[in-house]
């Protein structure tokens, strides 16, 4: 994707997994699993002929797991660019050996699917789970989706799979880069009022910025759903 993501694409076995659940993968299964959302199907303009079940993840670097596989498997991204060399974007195979436990449990963000219209608020990477609702469907998941997207170049970084979330016609963007860091949980506040027929708020963030804005919604009295970091 860019110098500071990467998507992994992936055969599933017996069910495609769904919007809102969860992939774990591994270089050593019996030490550590690391779990990341599904964010749905290859992008149409990068999708080979034999790939129209794969789905993909993507992962940004976040730690010393997901920095390592981004270096390991992009060494050749030019990091002040961010972008990825030709030969690179038909999706090589991966250096060593992955292991996917394909039981996909539901996250939070599978309570979307619970109402008509939801503001979906994401900063960076945190657009992958959101992803799998925002393919155009004749029966989406959720009626209408309204976006607020946090980041640094957001399109820049993530290219071909970012265009999915630029078709979204109810999309506010915010780039960091040209706007400088916002109050997080007052913008969610006053995007959130922007759409008066919204019913919930689901943020995919930091710890921070994910307890902050669920402490503004619920002193507005709006549901909002988060990560809990509980384990």
């Amino acid at each position: 994707v860019s110098s500071r993501a990467i998507a992994l694409a992936y055969e599933p076995r017996l069910i495609p997994s769904t919007a809102g659940t969860l992939i774990r993968f591994s270089f050593s299964p019996l030490f550590e699993w690391h779990a990341f959302a599904v964010s749905g199907a290859i992008p149409a303009d990068i999708r080979q002929n034999d790939q129209k079940k794969t789905q993909t993840s993507i992962i940004a670097r976040a730690g010393d797991w997901t920095g390592d596989l981004i270096a390991r498997e992009l060494p050749k991204v030019t990091e002040e660019e961010g972008e990825i060399p030709a030969e690179l974007e038909s999706g090589p195979p991966l250096s060593r050996p992955m292991w996917i436990r394909f039981h996909t449990p539901p996250g939070f963000m599978f309570s979307a699917r619970g109402y008509k219209e939801v503001l979906f608020v994401a900063t960076g990477a945190g657009i992958a789970p959101i992803l799998s609702y925002l393919h155009a469907s004749k029966n989406p998941l959720v009626q209408k989706r309204n976006v607020l997207w946090i980041g640094n170049r957001p399109q820049q970084t993530f290219g071909v799979f970012a265009d999915t979330v630029f078709a979204i016609p109810d999309l506010i963007v915010h780039d960091t880069s040209e706007k400088g860091r916002p109050v997080v949980d007052e913008l969610c506040l006053e995007t959130f009022k922007y759409f008066p027929d919204c019913q919930a708020v689901f943020v995919v963030s930091n710890q921070p910025v994910t307890r902050a804005i669920q402490q503004a919604m619920y002193f507005a009295g709006v549901p909002c759903y988060g990560a809990e970091w509980d384990s």
